[in-house]
């Protein structure tokens, strides 16, 4: 995917970039392997939601997916 410059995805903006996950991941002391595996699961689902919409906010997801992993949600 292309971004328009380097501040596309910073935040909540979906989609991120693949360096805006991992440092987000590191911020939250996890590896830039489960952020990569975080970020490939999404970018495979086009950024949207089991429910087949858009996310509206990547930070949130991934906090749900660290949490997960952390505690044996996934």
């Amino acid at each position: 995917m292309k971004y328009k410059n380097e501040w596309d995805g910073l935040g909540s903006t979906v989609p991120p970039s693949r360096r805006h996950v991992r440092a987000y991941f590191a911020e939250k002391g996890e590896s830039c392997g489960l952020a990569d595996q975080f970020f490939s699961q999404y970018e495979s689902r086009a950024w949207l939601s089991r429910s087949g919409k858009l996310l509206k906010d990547w930070k949130m997801r991934a906090w749900q997916w660290i949490w997960g992993r952390r505690y044996g949600r996934r």
